[in-house]
């Protein structure tokens, strides 16, 4: 037979140090009682099958969050598919196809999460359905930060905020964008500045506020430095967003390979310049703040 488990449920979008204190905990409490700690999650995030139009922005793609949630404490990530009808079911049914169907024996409940049909229960209900279950429930711990929960909500707020240091500091690490060189206009070439123009992999991840940013970045398994601009160059009169990143002392033809930018540093916002002169005068600037910045 399997080992039995001890679980965590949730969305668990960006795997920051809330998520982490919750990870060690769970760890730890699968070494006290030897079971396996497993980690159920689930695809899409709830809030886009339960309130489309409220849904939250990604912090990080599905693979990502799975490969950071194993990192940091799960022996196991069971994915599950949010559907209607999983939405439908009341706490009572999700925890007793949790201990029928994985193991379920123990259940570490995150300190402001809830689940079950219309997700109003209190811990104290959860833990009464356990008993009823022979399931025992464990309260998760909050992690505060400058007097505030990290949370996912307040990681996004500051992103779109250009935040980024901030931001990274509630995740652990740096906040990441990934995707494919994608064709572009090719005007920063001619200014001495050429840049790979990034497709997001996730679609409906959060792209931070506009503006230039220090960034490392990850090709294959090389990193290198450079700087990065988020916006609708109004400069060149633009209309969509853009992402494309400047790539320090490299010269290769990246189209169509993915990169992995780690964002680091906000270095000014965007803006719009009297003429090209001016913004390759901008540039060059921004070149060395980030230059140092790295140095």
């Amino acid at each position: 037979m399997a080992q039995e488990i001890i679980a965590t449920v949730g969305a668990f979008d960006g795997i920051h140090l809330g998520h982490r204190a919750l990870l060690t905990q769970l760890r730890d409490l699968a070494a006290e009682l030897d079971l396996a700690p497993v980690v159920f999650t689930f695809s899409p995030h709830p809030a886009e099958v339960l309130r489309p139009e409220l849904a939250p922005e990604h912090l990080a793609p599905l693979s990502q969050n799975v490969e950071l949630l194993r990192v940091y404490g799960a022996e196991r990530v069971e994915i599950l598919a949010f559907t209607p009808e999983l939405a439908a079911r009341s706490a009572e049914q999700f925890m007793l196809e949790l201990r029928e169907c994985h193991g379920l024996r123990a259940l570490l409940v995150g300190y402001d999460h809830q689940f079950g049909r219309g997700a109003n229960l209190t811990y104290e209900d959860y833990e009464a359905i356990g008993r009823s279950l022979g399931i025992t429930l464990y309260r998760g711990t909050s992690l505060h930060i400058d007097n505030a929960p990290v949370s996912s909500s307040r990681i996004r707020q500051l992103l779109r905020m250009g935040k980024i240091r901030e931001a990274n500091a509630l995740l652990g690490y740096a906040y990441r964008l990934s995707g494919q060189v994608v064709g572009g206009m090719r005007i920063g070439r001619t200014m001495g500045y050429p840049t790979a123009n990034i497709q997001p992999d996730d679609p409906r991840q959060l792209v931070p506020a506009d503006g230039v940013y220090a960034v490392r970045v990850r090709i294959a398994d090389r990193m290198h430095t450079g700087m990065l601009y988020i916006g609708k160059r109004p400069t060149l009169d633009g209309v969509s967003r853009t992402i494309e990143v400047n790539i320090f002392d490299l010269s290769a033809d990246l189209y169509a390979q993915r990169l992995e930018l780690h964002l680091e540093s906000y270095v000014r916002n965007d803006c719009k310049f009297p003429s090209l002169e001016a913004l390759q005068e901008q540039i060059a600037r921004d070149e060395q703040t980030v230059r140092a910045y790295f140095a």
